[in-house]
C-alpha cells in the first residue's frame, strides 16, 4: 500500500466531523469552548493513570476501540513491550502514521483482527456489523451512515485492516475539534481513564487470572458501558472493584489481597548450583536441592524444607543434614555432599535419592568403596568429563563412577602446621576446565589454588595468610575469603570474593565482588562496588553491588549466573551488565498503600469483620494493619519496627513481637505477644488483658512465655496456645487464668484430660459455637481437638509422621501446621506452612487440598492450586474466600 490516505488530519477531520455534526443536536462556539475546558481539565488525570510504559496508553486505546473492554494487565504489558521493539511512536497520531511505514508495526495492529477475541466477537459479522461495534465501544453509540459507509469500504476494499480501522476510529475520536466534537471525546477520555484504572487494579489485586476468557471481557465490556460523559473515575471506582471483586469470586483461585508476593530472601537460590543439559539449575538451599527451570520456576527437587535428618527416598521424602557441594554427571545424575551426616549423596533426574559413598555412623577419612569408604565434613565438590567426583573434606578425595574412593591429594586432619601443598583448609568452592586442572577456592588461606592432572598443586594468585582486595598480577594479588569459582571458555577464572562479616575481627567488612584472574595471571575486579554496607545493585558492573556470591557457572550465553547472598539469582552478562534473573533483594516493607504498594514484615495472625475488611498482626513490624476488601492498607495501632509493649490509645500503643490476632462478637480484638494477651478495645485504647501468668500444674511451674494463636468464645473467654510451656490455657473476661489443656517443657503427643494431655509448639487455635478448640499442633504435624471439658483428641495427623497425604484422620499427613479457620458449617481450614498447602478438614476428619503447591518455594496467583509460600493464619470471609498471611503478603483464596 503505497500510503493511507486515512491517516491524514483533514481526511479524519472531516469523516469525524461529518459524523459527529450529524449525530449532535446542534452546538455552538460556547458549549465547544465549554467541552474544550472541560476536556483540558480532565486529561491530565487520564493519563496518570496510564502510567508505566509510554505505550499504555496507546494500547489501552486500541483495545477499547476494538474489543470495548479495558486492557488485561498482561496483554498491555506484552503489547507494550513488542511496540518498544518495533521501535513505534507511543502517541496515537503518530501510531496510526507508522502503520504505512512500520512493518511491524503494521504486523502488531493487524494481529487484533486474526486474534480469537476477534473472531468471537466478529467472525460470523458483516464489515459494517464491525464498524458499528467499534463506534459503540468508542462512543457509545452506531454511527451515521456517512461513517458507517466509509470505514466499511475502506475495509472491503483492503485500503485499512480491522485493526488499523479501530485504530483510525479512536485517533480520530481523539483529534476531533468540533463542537460535538469534543463532547464526544470527553466521553472517549472517560472511558480510557476508567478503563486504565481497570487494568491497573486488576494487576495490583493479582486477578489478572480470571480476567480471562468470554465471560470475564463481556463483564469488563458491560462495566465499560456504563461510562458517559459525566463520569469521574474517582466516584466510578466502587464499579470497578465490583467488577473485579465479581471475576475473581466467579473464578476459584488466589490472587493477592496486599504485600509484596516476590520470592526473596532465603526462599531462593543459596548456595553453589550445577545446569543440566536442558538447561535446568539446580542450587543447594540448607537441607534441599532447589530446581530452577529455564523460566525461573522454582521447586524443591530433593529434600525437606527446614527439616534434617538422613533418608533416602524420592524427592521431598529424602531428608539431607546441610548440603555444601554439589556436582552433576554425564546422565544429569546429581551428587551432593551431605555435609552432617558424613556421606555422598547420588540423586537421579526422576529425583530419587540414595546414598552414593560414605557411612552416616562412622565417620572418618578411610578410603574403600561405597559405605566403606569414609569422610569428615565433605564439602566442595566438581565432577569431570569422565564422571569421576571430586570432593573435598581436608584432603582430596576422588570417586570414581563405580563408587571407589581414593585420596588424591591433602592431609586428612586439620592443616595446624602441614605444608600448604600437603593441605586444604576450608575450600568453599571448586571448578574443572576442559584439560582436566582444578581450581580451588581456599577461603581460609585466601589463595586460589591449581592442581593438574598428573596432582601437582600451585597456588595461581593470592598469598597464603594475606587478606585483601588488591588486583594486579598474581604474585601481588590479594583476595578476601573467596568462596566462588567458575571457568570460560577461554580459561579465565572468575572468583566470588569477599566476607560481609569478619568473625575473627567482630567486625564488617563488605568488600563484596567478583574478581576475574586473567589467562596471563592478572588479576581484576569485574563486578561490585565496595560498600560499607554491602548493598543490592543491577546494572553496569563497576557500580553493581553485591551480597556476595556462592555459587558460579557459566550458562550457555556466555552469562556468568551466580547466586547472591541473600538469595537472588543473578548473572554478569559478557558485556559487563548485572541483572537479577530470579528472586530480589530481601527488602521488608512498612508503608501503608492500596495492593501490591503496600509492605508487611512477616505478617502472622488475622481476623476479618463482617464487612470484609482484614486485620493483621505485622509481627516483625510490630504493628496491627488493617485491609480494605479493595486491598488498601492502614496501620490501625503500634509504631513499625518499635518493639515495646506500652498500653494507650491506637496512635500511641506500641506492640512487642506481636503474633496471633482474634476477635470477639463486639469488636474488640485480642492481641497475644511477648508472655501476654492485649485487648483492643472498639474505642481505639489498647490495655493488657493478662500477662505475668505464673501456673503450677502437679508441683511445676509455668510462665506464660510465648503465646501464638489465639481464640475468644462467645462468653468472652479468651484461649491462647503457648509454644513454650506446650499448652492452651483459658482466660477469663476479668483476666484470671487457668490451663485448659498441655502443659510440659519438653511436649509430647499424648490424647487424654486436661493436663494429662500433650503437645508439641501448639500455635493456631479456632472455636465452634459448641465450644470445642480445634488446635494446630504444629511441631507434632496435627491437628487436636478440645471439648469444653478439656478432653484432648487427634482429629487428623500423626504425630512425628510429616508428609502431605491426604486422607482420613491419622491417614493424613501434615509438615508444620500453623493457623487454623473454622467455616460455619464445621469445616476446619489449616495453613500447611511447610507444605505451603491450605488443607480442609471436614467434621469427620478427612482432609483434602484446597490450594497450594506443595514443593513451591514461592507465591503464584492464579486458579487452584496456584502456590502460596509459607501460609502462615488465615481467616474466612463469608463461606468460600479466605485471607491468608504468607511470608510478606496477604493473599485471597477462593474456594470452589
Amino acid at each position: 500500500m503505497a500510503r493511507s490516505f486515512v491517516h491524514t488530519a483533514a481526511v479524519a477531520l472531516l469523516i469525524f466531523g461529518t459524523a459527529f455534526s450529524l449525530g449532535g443536536c446542534g452546538g455552538n462556539p460556547g458549549e465547544a469552548a465549554d467541552a474544550q475546558n472541560k476536556l483540558q481539565a480532565r486529561q491530565p488525570g487520564r493519563m496518570a493513570k496510564q502510567a508505566g510504559s509510554p505505550y499504555a496508553s496507546a494500547v489501552q486505546e486500541l483495545y477499547v476501540a476494538y474489543f470495548g473492554r479495558p486492557a488485561d494487565p498482561a496483554g498491555l504489558t506484552n503489547f507494550a513491550a513488542a511496540l518498544a521493539a518495533a521501535n513505534a511512536p507511543a502517541d496515537l497520531q503518530s501510531l496510526t502514521s507508522a502503520y504505512s511505514t512500520n512493518q511491524a508495526v503494521r504486523t502488531l495492529i493487524d494481529s487484533f483482527g486474526t486474534s480469537k477475541e476477534s473472531q468471537t466477537l466478529y467472525g460470523s459479522g458483516t464489515t459494517q456489523d464491525f464498524v458499528t461495534a467499534v463506534f459503540k465501544n468508542v462512543l457509545g453509540r452506531a454511527p451515521q451512515q456517512a461513517g458507517l459507509s466509509y470505514w466499511s469500504d475502506a475495509i472491503d476494499k483492503g485500503s485499512l485492516s480491522k485493526g488499523n480501522a479501530a485504530l483510525a476510529i479512536m485517533n480520530g475520536a481523539l483529534t476531533n475539534t468540533t463542537a460535538q466534537g469534543l463532547i464526544d471525546a470527553q466521553l472517549v477520555n472517560n472511558r480510557l481513564a476508567v478503563a486504565a484504572s481497570f487494568t491497573a487494579q486488576t494487576a495490583s489485586q493479582g486477578a489478572t487470572y480470571a480476567y480471562t476468557g468470554a465471560g470475564a471481557a463481556a463483564a469488563a465490556r458491560a462495566m465499560l458501558s456504563q461510562v458517559d460523559g459525566q463520569t469521574q473515575v474517582a466516584s466510578f471506582s466502587p464499579t470497578i472493584s465490583t467488577t473485579i471483586t465479581g471475576l475473581l469470586h466467579s473464578a476459584p483461585g488466589v490472587s493477592l489481597l496486599a504485600g509484596d508476593i516476590r520470592p526473596g530472601n532465603n526462599q531462593n537460590a543459596a548456595g553453589p548450583m550445577v545446569r543440566d543439559s536442558v538447561g535446568n539449575l539446580y542450587v543447594i538451599h540448607d537441607y534441599v536441592i532447589d530446581k530452577i527451570t529455564p523460566d525461573g520456576t522454582f521447586t524443591v527437587f530433593a529434600g525437606t524444607p527446614n527439616v534434617t535428618g538422613y533418608a533416602d527416598g524420592t524427592g521431598t521424602a529424602a531428608m539431607f543434614n546441610y548440603l555444601n557441594g554439589i556436582g552433576i554427571d554425564s546422565r544429569d545424575n546429581l551428587y551432593v555432599s551431605d555435609m552432617y551426616n558424613h556421606v555422598i549423596r547420588k540423586i537421579t533426574p526422576a529425583g530419587v535419592v540414595t546414598t552414593f559413598a560414605g557411612s552416616q555412623i562412622q565417620p572418618g577419612n578411610a578410603d574403600g568403596t561405597g559405605a566403606a569408604a569414609q569422610f569428615a565434613n565433605p564439602g566442595a565438590m566438581v565432577v569431570d568429563a569422565a564422571d569421576n567426583i571430586y570432593v573435598m573434606d581436608n584432603s582430596l578425595r576422588k570417586i570414581s563412577p563405580a563408587g571407589v574412593v581414593t585420596t588424591v591429594n591433602g592431609y586428612g586432619g586439620p592443616c595446624g602446621n602441614i605444608a600448604l601443598g600437603s593441605c586444604f583448609a576450608q575450600v568453599e568452592a571448586m571448578t574443572m576446565d576442559s584439560s582436566g586442572n582444578l581450581y580451588i577456592a581456599e577461603s581460609w588461606f585466601n589463595t586460589v589454588r591449581k592442581m593438574t592432572r598428573d596432582g601437582a598443586v600451585s597456588i595461581i594468585a593470592g598469598a597464603p595468610g594475606v587478606r585483601g582486595m588488591t588486583d594486579g598480577p598474581a604474585a601481588n594479588a590479594s583476595f578476601e575469603h573467596p568462596r566462588a569459582i567458575a571457568v570460560d571458555n577461554a580459561g579465565n577464572l572468575f572468583v566470588g570474593d569477599g566476607v560481609y562479616y569478619d568473625f575473627g575481627a567482630q567486625s564488617f567488612s563488605p568488600d563484596l565482588t567478583i574478581r576475574k584472574i586473567s589467562v596471563d595471571g592478572t588479576v581484576s575486579t569485574v563486578a561490585g562496588a565496595a560498600s560499607p554496607s554491602g548493598g543490592y545493585v543491577d546494572g553496569p558492573a563497576q557500580i553493581s553491588r553485591l551480597d556476595g556470591a556462592y555459587g558460579m557457572l557459566f550458562d550457555a550465553q556466555g552469562n556468568l549466573v551466580f547466586c547472591d547472598g541473600i538469595g537472588a539469582l543473578r548473572k554478569l552478562s559478557p558485556s559487563g551488565i548485572v541483572s537479577t534473573v530470579a528472586g530480589f533483594y530481601g527488602f521488608v516493607g512498612i508503608a501503608d498503600g492500596l495492593s501490591a504498594a503496600a509492605g508487611f514484615y512477616q505478617p502472622k495472625g488475622i481476623v476479618a469483620d463482617s464487612d470484609g475488611n482484614a486485620y493483621v498482626v505485622d509481627s516483625r513490624n510490630d504493628t496491627i494493619r488493617k485491609i480494605t476488601p479493595a486491598g488498601y492498607v492502614t496501620t490501625l495501632a503500634g509504631t513499625a519496627q518499635l518493639a515495646l509493649s506500652r498500653d494507650g490509645s491506637l496512635a500511641a500503643a506500641t506492640f512487642l513481637n506481636p503474633v496471633g490476632l482474634a476477635r470477639d462478637a463486639g469488636g474488640n480484638m485480642y492481641v497475644t505477644e511477648n508472655g501476654s494477651v492485649r485487648r483492643i478495645s472498639t474505642t481505639g485504647t489498647v490495655t493488657q488483658l493478662a500477662t505475668g501468668i505464673d501456673l503450677t500444674i502437679a508441683g511445676n511451674q509455668f510462665y506464660f512465655y510465648n503465646p501464638c494463636g489465639i481464640a475468644v468464645d462467645l462468653s468472652g473467654n479468651v484461649y491462647a496456645t503457648d509454644t513454650t510451656i506446650n499448652g492452651v490455657i483459658k482466660i477469663a473476661p476479668n483476666g484470671t487464668a487457668a490451663p485448659l489443656a498441655g502443659f510440659s517443657s519438653i511436649g509430647g503427643s499424648n490424647d487424654g484430660t486436661g493436663t494429662a494431655a500433650s503437645f508439641k509448639k501448639p500455635s493456631g487455635i479456632a472455636l465452634d459455637a459448641a465450644g470445642y478448640a480445634y488446635v494446630a499442633d504444629t511441631g507434632n504435624n496435627s491437628i487436636r481437638k478440645i471439648s469444653p471439658a478439656g478432653v484432648v483428641t487427634t482429629l487428623a495427623g500423626s504425630a512425628g509422621n510429616a508428609g502431605a497425604a491426604d486422607g482420613a484422620g491419622s491417614a493424613a499427613r501434615f509438615n508444620q501446621p500453623i493457623g487454623v479457620a473454622l467455616d460455619p458449617s464445621g469445616n476446619l481450614y489449616v495453613a500447611d506452612s511447610g507444605n505451603n498447602l491450605i488443607r480442609k478438614i471436614t467434621p469427620a476428619g478427612v482432609v483434602s487440598t484446597v490450594a497450594g503447591t506443595t514443593n513451591a518455594y514461592r507465591t503464584i496467583l492464579g486458579p487452584l492450586p496456584a502456590a502460596i509460600q509459607s501460609p502462615q493464619y488465615l481467616t474466612l470471609v463469608g463461606a468460600k474466600t479466605l485471607y491468608v498471611t504468607a511470608a510478606n503478603a496477604v493473599v485471597q483464596v477462593n474456594l470452589p
